[in-house]
């Protein structure tokens, strides 16, 4: 699997020339015991903190390979959205009592600073945490702007050869 996340960026910076990182497997760094395999890409588990560092929105993003009857625990920021992206396997979140999470799944976690997750069987997630920017959202295609008139004015931009030129 190879997987993208593009992180909406404050309407201030939205036309800055953008960030493309690409981390191969020399630059990740990862979390190993009996229990679990992280690799974090962006945040900070135990001691070990991601190749993405600086970012606006102060990104958590982990890949989580989890045993059977193992636990992640892990504090999010209380100010962060959240969720969990399951690629494979059955997971439970927390302790209450909810419907069966398996396959692929994406799971929006309530705010909060402490999340538990149990691998029912042997399981593979992406945990993905962010600051919110407050700002309202337009989308049209691949872009993400403010206004329904900031997207197609970005579309013209794009279709004339005029987008992002600094």
């Amino acid at each position: 699997h190879g997987f993208q996340l593009w992180i909406n960026m404050p309407a201030k910076l939205k036309m800055s020339k953008p960030e493309y990182i690409y981390i191969n497997a020399k630059q990740m760094k990862v979390h190993k015991d009996t229990e679990k395999k992280i690799k974090i890409i962006a945040g900070k588990f135990n001691d070990v903190v991601g190749p993405v560092k600086g970012h606006n929105v102060e990104p958590v993003y982990f890949d989580v390979e989890l045993e059977k009857d193992k636990l992640f625990n892990f504090n999010l920021s209380s100010t962060h959205n959240s969720f969990v992206y399951l690629i494979k396997g059955e997971i439970k979140i927390g302790d209450k009592n909810h419907e069966k999470v398996n396959g692929s799944t994406l799971i929006i976690l309530a705010k909060g600073e402490r999340l538990k997750v149990k691998g029912i069987t042997k399981s593979k997630f992406l945990l993905i945490s962010g600051k919110p920017i407050g700002e309202p959202i337009a989308r049209g295609g691949p872009f993400v702007m403010n206004t329904k008139e900031e997207i197609l004015k970005a579309i013209e931009d794009y279709q004339s050869g005029n987008f992002v030129q600094k």
